[in-house]
């Protein structure tokens, strides 16, 4: 829950509020402890070694094979590009692990470096077929 929280502060300080609620933050780690086989709940988790403090985190769950991040934080903002890193690493592990479609919800700006390594932006209707 410690990640969970990191986030919801993080977003709460850089944007004003949060929709990262204590209550989201008690059922996504109840389901985290409780996961299926179908049904998973991830914190992925970068940490710096020299300080011992988190520097990007992507909190997710997957069904089957579609991994869905539902919020990401970069605490530590400097020329290293942590969250960027994070999510290289993250879209590498995850094709060679079998996951079929990688979901991040609405597209932010941010994320157009991320279209070089086959982002693309997938209408309603084809997205929820792959859900079946």
């Amino acid at each position: 829950a410690d990640s969970f929280e990191a986030c919801a502060e993080y977003h709460r300080r850089a944007s004003g509020g949060t929709w990262i609620t204590a209550d989201l933050i008690r059922a996504m780690d109840r389901c985290r402890k409780e996961q299926t086989d179908e049904v998973r709940v991830w914190s992925i988790e970068l940490w710096e070694k020299t300080s011992g403090r988190l520097v990007a985190c992507i909190m997710s769950l997957s069904v089957g094979c579609i991994f869905h991040d539902y919020t990401t934080a970069t605490f530590v903002r400097d020329e290293r590009s942590a969250g960027s890193l994070l999510s290289r690493v993250l879209g590498l592990l995850l094709e060679r692990s079998g996951y079929k479609l990688w979901y991040w919800g609405f597209k932010n700006s941010y994320m157009n470096e991320f279209d070089a390594y086959g982002g693309e932006m997938i209408p309603n209707r084809e997205f929820w077929n792959l859900w079946e």
